[in-house]
């Protein structure tokens, strides 16, 4: 995407226990010196919660591709829904009947670099599209936030507490 003018950078956020990821920081950094493009892929390390929002505000977009696709239990997608980013993200068949391909999130398949660029190509240069995702995010964000989650997890107990057996599906 560099190489064709667009003016992205890569943010590597997020601590480094010990051997888990130094294979794809490898890969990652090397890739980069080989394209002359290292400058603009950045290692952030450890990020405080401020920090990490402060990030997350300031970017045009995640893109968060996972080999075995995206899932609402992981709070790095939860975490850029609420804070109003558009997601490029992999799908898979578990995803949540709430997100919508093309209306509140991207999907691609896992392991499609090509894809994905393709896609992240089409949300830069195609503005419209853009506002639509993150217009019609705002139900997941509703979904994903603490506030909703914790009045959920009272409404289970209250019924538990009646005695009444309960299945509530959170969507997650």
């Amino acid at each position: 995407m560099i190489l064709e003018g667009h003016k992205v950078k890569l943010a590597l956020a997020g601590a480094r226990p010990e051997n888990y990821w130094d294979g794809y920081r490898e890969e990652v950094f090397s890739l980069a010196e080989g394209l002359g493009i290292n400058k603009y892929v950045l290692e952030l390390g450890f990020l405080s919660e401020c920090d990490v929002s402060f990030l997350l505000s300031s970017a045009d977009m995640a893109i968060l591709p996972y080999s075995e696709g995206a899932s609402t239990k992981r709070c790095s997608l939860a975490a850029c829904f609420l804070h109003n980013l558009p997601v490029i993200t992999t799908g898979n068949k578990l995803l949540p009947g709430f997100l919508a391909d093309n209306e509140n999130i991207i999907l691609v398949k896992p392991n499609a670099p090509e894809e994905l660029k393709g896609r992240a190509v089409e949300l830069i240069t195609n503005k419209a599209l853009k506002e639509k995702i993150k217009r019609n995010a705002e139900g997941v964000r509703n979904s994903l936030s603490w506030n909703n989650i914790a009045k959920l997890h009272i409404e289970i107990y209250n019924e538990l507490a009646k005695g009444k057996i309960l299945v509530i599906s959170m969507g997650f």
